[in-house]
């Protein structure tokens, strides 16, 4: 497989132009990767906290190493950089749900402290590299924008649940106390309420300056600066001693672990680890969720349209290669993305700088805990959930959709009380009725017109175009799109017999359903469409299936449609069947009295008795079937009346060639060229042995002079064929415009007042 990366290269603006667009991408990159060293020390301490608080450091290792990676993946793999790759709150949580599931087994197992931590490292990764997989795959597969269709508020649920869960861990971070005991921990050291306050006041501090500050170095100047103000007090003799339980202690320099290593798979307990399966899928589901949800927010706010596809194999490449490396899973960030390209970031390079940071951090093996207050991390996460909760839950509110809302309050209940995995298949439910809720509303009838506004491919003569149109509600067509299930095929069969129930005079003879746009069908539907069969078989009436796709067709016929009671045909396309359609009709139609063509003409020229004198002037061609009338680019200096046969107006050649229309016998072909004096734009094949009458340029000159009347009639004959084209082709039109509640004309009106 190739990927490809679609970010820019850099700009050809001289040595100038491309020495600023660097310091910008650097410095960018340099600003952003503070923040992300930031998140990965909040949420290692969101994760490690109780029995496996010592894991701490090493936490901190497996999310710089998967930031650094996914920096540089995601970042060149993008299809709408800039793109900051850093652990964001919806994977932590799932996380966080997976070693407590992890934790508790490991209780249950009679593990020890150092087994218990074995057990979690392992399950990070083993999560890490199930959900990379998964999301690749639905990129390998090409799902992705099939995702967008999962309804907002199911992705709102999980948004929402997610940030509840970082808005009760970041209080747990600052005061080390779980949500439920904290008041009585607070109550009885006050320290404790003091780092509690902390975080707060951190958290309404960024609140009030964000409306006031329109900066997006706001966030991580005023992070990097409280952080900088509270360590430097921290090494005061005067601030030193309260400050002190500010910081984690008991904490070592950053210690890699590798599954990988024989060492390390051998002493994970995996029985502990199939327990903790169930939150596991629920990650990957929750995962590719997400990206979905970030992805489409980045194409609002660039401007661009997304790959899905490309990124979600970006994530999963580099998902996959985090958790080899022992590293824990990374994604692109809403907060630090949007800061990379308000910052003026454009291309990979800024990603590659973040990396470039973070490795350097690895490789010193700094202790980062010892430069990050615990409280100003619990404020950070209060930040981030508070965002996630408002973005799922605020939306709906402001637009009333208390539907909307009552899924997400029901997914949220259903985390909060029995996990992520439940809520998972809680989702995937509602997914599924609200689309099938959804898309039962939707009229799989794209259109619907009958022949009296819309006619074939076939120009016939001005007495059978008269009796077609009276006679055209025998004959409706239907066109169909999108996918026909159970719920859209009866909606398609009430509408059709609603149809021909409701229509009064002449009853429909013909239903021609267009087929063109279907892009499946299920077996509830084939059977109702089996039922509008024999509704039809009832009363005489005739389906024509046009424009089928081979496997819609064979769906069609294994359903028996096509060998049942009623009448079917089968046409490539609609042009064809309406053709058809027509000529069934056309055996009732008055005759046409072929044999009288200089007596008929003399009459639809108002010039009764004078047939063979008008006859004086056109000259009687005869074309043999495959013969040319008119070739593309000839001049137009005829104009044509078919007498007897068919031709065809093609354009293109060989196989590029297509029949655009075919003309019958009484029809005038070549007039609008002849009077605007063009050249021919398609060309006239005969389809069998033809007879024409031409009216050239010169004979028809030679009227003008000898008899004006005789030419002014035959003017007045084409303008009526052109009358008659033209309110037809305006009825058409009409048709195919969705009506309003008001009047268009008035409106029209109106506004010419």
């Amino acid at each position: 497989m190739t990927v490809q990366s679609s970010s820019p290269t850099l700009p050809s603006r001289g040595a100038a132009g491309t020495a600023k667009f660097v310091v910008v991408e650097l410095v960018s990159g340099l600003i952003v990767s503070t923040i992300s060293i930031a998140y990965a020390v909040g949420f290692s301490a969101l994760v490690f906290d109780g029995p496996i608080a010592s894991g701490l450091s090493t936490g901190i290792w497996a999310i710089l190493v998967g930031t650094a990676v996914s920096s540089i993946v995601v970042g060149v793999l993008t299809s709408i950089p800039p793109m900051a790759a850093n652990v964001e709150a919806t994977t932590i949580s799932m996380l966080k749900v997976m070693t407590l599931s992890v934790i508790a087994a490991s209780v249950a197992a009679g593990a020890s402290s150092a087994q218990m931590l074995t057990n979690v490292f392992a399950g990070i990764i083993v999560a890490t590299f199930a959900s990379g997989l998964s999301l690749y795959l639905v990129g390998a597969f090409r799902l992705g924008q099939y995702l967008r269709f999962v309804p907002s508020a199911v992705t709102g649920g999980f948004l929402a649940a997610t940030g509840i869960v970082v808005l009760m861990a970041s209080l747990k971070v600052a005061t080390g106390t779980d949500v439920a005991t904290v008041w009585a921990a607070v109550r009885s050291d006050a320290t404790l309420a003091w780092r509690g306050l902390a975080a707060i006041a951190f958290f309404l501090a960024y609140q009030f300056l964000r409306r006031h500050v329109r900066s997006p170095l706001l966030m991580p100047v005023f992070f990097m600066g409280t952080s900088a103000a509270v360590y430097i007090l921290s090494r005061m003799p005067a601030f030193g001693q309260a400050l002190s339980p500010w910081f984690p202690s008991g904490v070592s320099q950053m210690q890699p672990w590798n599954l990988l290593s024989p060492s390390s798979i051998g002493a994970v307990d995996w029985g502990v680890l199939l327990v903790a399966m169930p939150e596991i899928i629920a990650m990957c589901v929750v995962v590719v969720v997400t990206l979905v949800v970030r992805t489409s927010s980045f194409e609002v706010a660039f401007n661009q349209r997304a790959d899905f596809d490309m990124e979600f194999r970006g994530h999963g490449i580099a998902s996959m290669i985090s958790a080899v490396l022992g590293g824990a899973a990374c994604a692109a960030a809403a907060g630090t993305t949007r800061l990379l390209a308000d910052l003026g970031a454009k291309s990979a390079l800024s990603a590659f700088t973040v990396s470039g940071v973070v490795l350097l951090i690895l490789l010193a093996g700094i202790d980062l805990t010892a430069y990050f207050a615990l409280p100003l991390l619990g404020g950070l996460l209060l930040i981030v959930g508070w965002t996630l909760a408002a973005q799922a839950i605020v939306p709906p509110i402001r637009q009333k959709s208390w539907s909307d809302l009552l899924v997400i309050a029901t997914i949220v209940a259903v985390a909060m009380r029995f996990g992520f995995a439940a809520s998972s298949a809680v989702g995937f439910a509602f997914s599924c009725f609200l689309f099938a809720l959804s898309y039962a509303r939707v009229s799989v009838v794209r259109r619907h017109m009958t022949r009296a506004t819309f006619a074939s491919h076939v120009a016939r003569t001005a007495v059978l175009e008269r009796y077609l149109r009276e006679e055209g509600a025998r004959v409706h067509i239907y066109w169909l799109g999108g996918y026909i299930f159970f719920g859209s095929s009866d909606r398609l069969y009430d509408e059709v017999r609603a149809s021909i129930e409701g229509q009064k005079g002449k009853p429909v003879s013909h239903i021609i359903i267009d087929g063109a746009e279907i892009t499946g069908l299920d077996t509830a539907a084939a059977q109702s469409l089996k039922k509008l069969g024999s509704f039809c078989a009832g009363r005489d009436i005739t389906i024509v299936y046009a424009g089928l796709s081979q496997h819609i067709e064979d769906a069609l016929a294994s359903a028996g449609l096509f060998n049942g009671a009623c009448r079917t045909r089968t046409f490539p396309h609609t042009n064809l069947a309406l053709a058809w359609c027509e000529d069934e009709m056309l055996p009732g139609a008055p005759e046409a009295g072929i044999e009288a063509f200089p007596a008929w003409l003399a009459e639809e020229a108002q010039m009764q008795g004078d047939d063979q004198r008008l006859m004086s002037y056109f000259e009687k061609r005869t074309l043999a079937a495959g013969e040319a009338l008119y070739v593309t680019g000839s001049a137009a200096d005829t104009i044509d009346i078919l007498v007897a046969g068919s031709v065809s107006i093609v354009v293109g050649d060989g196989s590029q060639r297509h029949e655009v229309r075919r003309i019958s016998t009484r029809t005038v072909l070549g007039e609008m060229g002849f009077f605007r004096r063009q050249q021919r734009s398609a060309s006239v094949i005969a389809n069998e042995p033809v007879v024409a009458y031409a009216l050239t340029r010169d004979n028809y000159e030679r009227m003008q002079r000898e008899a004006p009347t005789l030419a002014q009639g035959f003017v007045v004959y084409l303008v009526k064929i052109l009358s008659d084209r033209l309110e037809f082709a305006n009825a058409a039109i009409t048709s195919l415009v969705p009506q309003s509640p008001g009047n268009v004309t008035e409106v029209i009106r109106s506004k010419s007042r």
